[in-house]
């Protein structure tokens, strides 16, 4: 990035940003809150309601009426997501600690309330993900730049304001890599990083390898490891034992997810060799097709690793495990939700792959890139917005590109292999020239990547 053109492209990319949030996190789920309560979000709230007018966690009054308290029409079946619901006291299967922040909203204002705390909680991801960019780069407009195109993309539009833990789960996730990584471990920094290890159960079980294996390199990396010990531990053990003795309440066993109707019962049903490429890739529900500008990802990955490869390696060691085992899940595509719905659970704590090209924005061929993909991710946005996209399962096309079929016939599905389908040939075809057109981007950034072509980004802002 050249001198003159650092102050008006902080300008430029501040006005980006306020413009983006404040339109999408508030008018376009104006239009989305329409849409019918599905997936785990009912769950969610009864257990909301629940803790304000029964005070505790037993679902068996709400559920065993089977019928939502408002929150959905007509009635659904909860099995799947109540554990031994043959027992006299029934427990959901999911994250206590979102319930519990909903709380609030909820009492204030009801569902719109609910929606609000949602989308604050997109807020605070955002915020997260600038800060984690940031610290990574050292360059606070190349991050800026960054988190606006995580707010523009169709994934984070059809998460934010419904109600699913994922997004708490990412800024658990970010939080935590910033209190790892700070240059100066304080008190406080250690302390809050023991009490998100000890949260982590709460949040979802799978949170507390990622979390686990941070406060691991914590210890690894601080010379003071009996007082880093200490603090890091006290509150993770008294926050996770709190949560054993009442997981072997609820459900019998101290081992989490290992009850009826739990998703930790789907583990290892499938290959990552076919679940990952399909959750990145799959025309319905992958993670790419609906966000062009995630592409850059690959770009900024080997500069990351050229400019600043500790944070990289750091990185990596956290969120590939949880990674791999996610994607052994059976439903690889994350149920009723948005595209690549678990890969956006981890993907913020990739972002500064999404900031580091910028540094390339002297070169015409980079600009080229970044217009043809930010063009391509806001008519997805505008278009997922204009027709008040639902949210899709497995197999339904994505909302934008089936109106942009009926409107002129182009079908932009060809382009994207379907997991399952029965048109092997066709998906293996639309692979290999995916897989192609991805190493492409890849040897970009590798050839970009050279001493002569990157300088130190510290000194860039």
């Amino acid at each position: 990035m050249q001198g003159g053109l650092r102050l008006t492209w902080k300008t430029v990319i501040v006005v980006m940003i306020g413009v983006i949030v404040l339109s999408l996190l508030f008018w376009s789920r104006l239009y989305l809150r329409n849409q019918t309560i599905a997936g785990d979000e009912p769950h969610y709230l009864e257990m909301t309601y629940s803790l304000i007018h029964d005070g505790d966690l037993d679902l068996v009054n709400q559920y065993g009426s089977r019928e939502c308290q408002g929150f959905c029409p007509g009635q659904y079946d909860p099995r799947g997501h109540v554990p031994d619901s043959d027992k006299t006291a029934w427990y959901s299967a999911h994250g206590v600690l979102l319930p519990v922040l909903l709380v609030p909203g909820y009492l204030i204002s009801g569902l719109p309330g609910v929606t609000v705390t949602m989308i604050l909680l997109a807020l605070l991801t955002l915020w997260l993900s600038w800060k984690w960019t940031e610290i990574v780069t050292g360059n606070r407009t190349i991050s800026l730049a960054a988190t606006g195109l995580l707010a523009i993309s169709f994934s984070f539009l059809m998460l934010e304001g419904l109600v699913f833990q994922d997004l708490l789960i990412a800024s658990a996730v970010l939080g935590g890599l910033i209190l790892a990584t700070r240059r100066k471990q304080t008190t406080w920094s250690l302390a809050g990083l023991g009490a998100l290890i000890g949260l982590s159960p709460w949040i979802h079980p799978k949170m507390t390898l990622v979390l686990l294996t941070l406060g691991v390199v914590v210890l690894i990396r601080n010379p003071h490891r009996l007082r880093t010990l200490l603090l890091v531990g006290l509150p993770a053990v008294l926050l996770g034992g709190f949560f054993e003795l009442k997981y072997a309440e609820w459900f019998g066993t101290l081992i989490p997810g290992t009850s009826d109707g739990n998703e930790v019962s789907h583990l290892f049903s499938l290959s990552p060799l076919f679940s990952l490429p399909a959750m990145f890739l799959d025309e319905t529900k992958g993670l790419l097709p609906p966000n062009p500008v995630y592409l850059l990802m690959l770009v900024g990955l080997p500069l990351w690793y050229r400019l600043a490869r500790h944070s990289l390696v750091i990185t990596l060691i956290v969120i590939v495990p949880t990674l791999v085992i996610t994607s052994t899940l059976g439903d690889w595509w994350g149920g009723y939700g948005s595209n690549g719905r678990y890969l956006m659970e981890l993907l913020p704590a990739f972002l500064p792959a999404l900031a580091f090209p910028f540094l390339l924005w002297s070169k015409p061929s980079f600009k080229a890139l970044l217009g043809i993909l930010v063009i391509a991710q806001l008519w997805i946005t505008a278009t997922a917005i204009g027709i008040n996209a639902p949210v899709t399962t497995l197999g339904q096309s994505l909302p934008p590109f089936s109106y942009l079929e009926a409107k002129s016939g182009i079908n932009l599905n060809v382009f994207w292999p379907t997991f399952g389908s029965a048109n092997f040939f066709g998906s293996y075809l639309s692979l290999v020239v995916d897989l192609v057109a991805l190493s492409g981007l890849f040897a970009y950034g590798v050839m970009n990547a050279k001493p002569k072509t990157t300088r130190d980004v510290r000194s860039a802002d």
